[in-house]
């Protein structure tokens, strides 16, 4: 307090105290200008240093960028290139897999077809034998029947087969085939009319199918006769005068083929003519199966819808087709069951299938008798 005393300056009684400081010392004018440009460059660096950190971070954020962006490229193009190789490796296991269904199929038919030609040899090997047995039974008539086929046949038999005892040790008997009256005979077509051009497809066909079946017993092949050998000659003129318009000799197979199954299509104009003659139709209760009731009802219904020429109308309206049958059951007791159980919810499936209410009616006849 003596010294702070000693510094204050006399007052007037009753004022504010004066404080009075010894003077700073003088600062020379280089050391201000020095000190004011060494504040400068401190700032003026400080700032030039934040810039290039920010330069330098943005320059590090870019290249980080552009580094993920690579990144996620190559990571793309190993996906692609893993679906590519995934996608590759599962095709070639199914096409591997395929072939091997293949072959084994392709085994498997080959067994099959290796099976069938041993049965077909087994077949043959038997009708082999039973046939050189019938040809020594004949044999052993020849002494018998010498005279007659020598006056019959006259100079035939120096063309005769060698007997079994003149051919050579290790032949295997001859096997005879079906020749000369012994073969199907084909079909010749004289009519006009679409059931006539029906009747003779239906004799073509038993023709074709005998053929083929001779075809599959033996080596030899026979020959179908074609369509165009199958015609009466004055009505292949007609037919291709007034109905082709063609000389004979310029119709070709398929043309006759096609003119024959035109008869096929149906005529779908005889409702009311096919409504009168089902009215005819009724079950035969002289038969004594169930069996041959129904089948015999079968027969003269198909024999109806056949004259009519309308084949389609069975497929096309099994609902009435069912109806028809229904009204031609007998006994009367039998047929009002059958009405009863049809009208069930239960039947309303088979009353739209001419198979399931055949099969059904079947069993229902066979309860009834």
């Amino acid at each position: 307090m003596e010294e702070a005393d000693e510094a204050m300056a006399p007052h007037p009684v009753g004022g504010m105290p004066i404080v009075v400081y010894p003077p700073l010392p003088p600062f020379a004018d280089h050391d201000l200008q020095l000190q004011e440009t060494t504040t400068r460059t401190a700032v003026i660096q400080g700032g030039e240093t934040r810039r290039q950190v920010e330069a330098l971070a943005h320059h590090a954020a870019a290249a980080q960028q552009r580094t993920a962006e690579q990144l996620g490229q190559v990571q793309q193009q190993q996906d692609r290139l893993a679906a590519k190789t995934s996608e590759y490796l599962q095709a070639q296991h199914e096409r591997q897999s395929a072939l091997l269904e293949q072959q084994q199929e392709m085994r498997r038919q080959m067994e099959e077809h290796r099976q069938h030609l041993e049965e077909q040899y087994r077949l043959l090997k038997a009708a082999e034998e039973a046939v050189g047995l019938q040809g020594k039974r004949l044999e052993s008539l020849a002494e018998a029947v010498q005279p007659h086929l020598q006056a019959r046949w006259g100079a035939f038999a120096q063309g005769a087969a060698p007997s079994a005892d003149s051919r050579p040790a290790g032949e295997p008997p001859a096997v005879t085939v079906a020749a000369g009256t012994n073969l199907p005979v084909p079909p010749i077509y004289r009519g006009s009319s679409k059931k006539e051009k029906r009747e003779f497809m239906d004799s073509y066909a038993i023709y074709t199918r005998r053929i083929q079946a001779l075809n599959q017993g033996t080596q030899a092949k026979f020959f179908v006769m074609p369509l165009s050998a199958c015609i009466e000659q004055g009505t292949m003129v007609r037919i291709c005068g007034f109905e082709m318009f063609k000389d004979e000799q310029d119709v070709t197979e398929a043309e006759w083929r096609d003119y024959f199954l035109s008869a096929r299509l149906p005529d779908n104009t005889a409702f009311k003519t096919l409504e009168i003659e089902v009215k005819s139709l009724c079950m035969d209760t002289n038969l004594q199966d169930a069996e041959s009731r129904l089948s015999r009802l079968m027969a003269d219904f198909y024999e109806v819808v056949d004259r009519l020429n309308m084949g389609d109308f069975v497929q096309e309206e099994p609902k009435k087709v069912v109806k028809y049958l229904v009204e031609a059951l007998r006994p009367l007791a039998f047929k009002n069951a059958v009405k009863d159980q049809l009208e069930r919810q239960a039947h309303k499936s088979t009353k739209s299938n001419i198979k399931i209410f055949l099969k059904w009616l079947r069993e229902e006849l066979e309860g009834f008798m």
